[in-house]
């Protein structure tokens, strides 16, 4: 059981993440595996994501050093920002 709704998009696969800290420069990029569902929210007019990433040791780390925003990118080109308050959630939009 995924714990994503049965009507929204899904994308399972390798994903390129780099994470940021505010007022600094971007960190290091990481490969992850990831699987995010998707929805239109017709409250705010944006599509939005949720999702998990693989546990990976530089993104973890990068969090402690107060990464808070994220940059996902899929292999055919797709990127949108997570913002998220703790290491195992974040919520994002295109």
């Amino acid at each position: 059981m995924s714990g994503f709704d049965d009507e929204e998009e899904e994308y399972r696969g390798p994903v390129t993440v780099q994470p940021h800290s505010e007022g600094s420069e971007p960190a290091e990029s990481f490969e992850v595996r990831a699987h995010f569902a998707g929805h239109f929210s017709p409250l705010t007019g944006d599509y939005r994501w949720k999702g998990r990433l693989a546990p990976e040791p530089g993104l973890t780390r990068a969090y402690e050093q107060g990464a808070r925003t994220v940059t996902v990118r899929t292999p055919d080109g797709h990127e949108g920002s997570v913002n998220s308050t703790a290491p195992t959630c974040g919520e994002g939009s295109r």
